[in-house]
């Protein structure tokens, strides 16, 4: 049991994480700079992620913060964008 209690807490701190960054991001305005650094569309990102690019720009400009598991997958896209594990 604990061995598998401790999967979960590490899962769900990596969602945490990510959803974090994600928002860190946006507010700062380091998404877009991260997306277009690494030459992605912003209709590419936002497929990815899984929201309408209207969506997705709105988060790149901090009109609105990610939410839920978009937050965690638009986290996870910009790690990858960065090059980090």
């Amino acid at each position: 049991m604990d061995r598998a209690e401790d999967e979960l807490d590490a899962k769900a701190a990596a969602e945490l994480d990510a959803k974090a960054a994600a928002r860190r991001a946006c507010r700062t305005g380091h998404a877009r700079e991260v997306r277009e650094r690494y030459g992605a569309l912003l209709r590419e990102g936002a497929g990815v992620v899984g929201v309408s690019p209207s969506t997705f720009s709105r988060w790149e400009r901090g009109l609105v913060r990610p939410t839920g598991k978009a937050a965690e997958r638009y986290g996870h896209l910009l790690a990858l964008w960065e090059g980090k594990p």
